[in-house]
């Protein structure tokens, strides 16, 4: 077949080479240490500072229904979606959640139309419907869903959150809707 191949291991020069390396690897060691607590540094500023991983983020959401309720009446189910984007928990308490109802009028002139003097036909300030309100964890979404007798027309619904203990800190959207 061939002749047998031979092996012969050079013990000095392995242990030069482990020499070398015993006195490189303290400076190394030391170079590794301080990049990582710049790194990690870096890391804990950009995500607690930066990204703001630490506020609360809610984020709220209205769509509805209409549907046939009495001759000339219609029950419109509004369903306000609460959903918590960020990374903490947000504590909802029962009489900072709210729906306000407003009606469109219909005679109008062309223009601007604000929303927010248009008279209010109904509030519902207990959304949060748990007497003590709830905890929103992180990702979790919530649909809560208030219904209102409503004559056909176009309304303004306004939802808003009052969170952040005693921050004044609040979320709100409005949306107009045709009840038919």
């Amino acid at each position: 077949m061939g002749e047998p191949v031979s092996f012969k291991f050079d013990f000095g020069r392995t242990a030069a080479i482990f020499k070398w390396l015993a006195k490189i690897a303290d400076p190394i060691q030391k170079w590794a240490t301080i990049i990582a607590l710049v790194v990690g540094a870096y890391w804990s500023y950009n995500l607690f500072i930066a990204e703001d991983t630490h506020a609360e983020n809610p984020e709220i959401n209205i769509s509805t229904e209409t549907l046939s309720y009495a001759n000339d009446l219609r029950l419109l189910a509004i369903h306000v979606h609460a959903k918590n984007i960020g990374k903490v928990p947000i504590e909802i308490q029962r009489d900072h959640f709210w729906i306000s109802l407003k009606s469109v009028p219909k005679d109008r002139k062309a223009g601007y139309l604000n929303l927010s003097k248009l008279p209010e036909l109904d509030r519902i300030t207990d959304v949060a419907n748990v007497d003590e309100g709830y905890w929103l964890e992180p990702g979790v979404e919530y649909d809560e869903t208030r219904a209102f007798v409503v004559a056909p027309g176009m309304y303004a619904i306004t939802a808003e959150l009052d969170y952040g203990a005693n921050t004044g800190e609040e979320v709100d959207v409005t949306r107009i809707v045709l009840a038919e």
